[in-house]
């Protein structure tokens, strides 16, 4: 396994049910986090950085860092902890819309000078370039399956297109 870390996105809301993706419904807010070589997830909410294991166990796993990558892997799991004790980061900060999850994300990646994404490869990440470049092709690759899984969970089977591709 390569060490290193993912963006790992999980829906808000926490089903108890066995399969909480396959519950996942377009208009859903994701949550997003990002994890430490042995799989501790940092995340950010309105109740400020959080550290968790065992609740991101049905997530999508964005991959970031390569085998190569060795200047980021350096020191990946310090520099996370330290972000995560910044003050910008504390609970009273939180805002749904412009100070969330993804901007933790963002500013950690920024921070340690990620630059992977083909909409800017040589500046500082964005939002919009991350999401588009990262996030949209795993979460629509995902929607694929739920769409499949339900598809034959409701008939039985699914009809499909033979040219169609996941």
């Amino acid at each position: 396994m390569i060490t290193g870390a993912v963006l790992a996105d999980k829906p808000t809301s926490y089903n108890t049910g066995r399969y909480m993706c396959i519950s996942y419904e377009r208009d859903d807010n994701l949550h997003a986090g990002i994890t430490t070589s042995k799989g501790t997830v940092y995340s950010y909410d309105e109740t400020g950085v959080q550290q968790e294991y065992h609740r991101w166990c049905q997530c999508l796993a964005v991959p970031l860092l390569e085998e190569s990558d060795e200047d980021l892997k350096s020191g990946w799991d310090q520099r996370l902890a330290d972000t995560a004790t910044e003050l910008q980061w504390k609970k009273d900060k939180y805002h749904e819309d412009c100070h969330n999850c993804f901007d933790f994300v963002v500013s950690f990646l920024n921070a340690i000078g990620y630059r992977y994404t083909p909409h800017n490869p040589n500046g500082p990440i964005t939002r919009d370039g991350f999401c588009q470049d990262m996030i949209l092709p795993v979460t629509s690759r995902a929607a694929g399956y739920i769409g499949i899984h339900r598809s034959i969970t409701k008939y039985g089977f699914l009809v499909q297109q033979a040219s169609k591709v996941l």
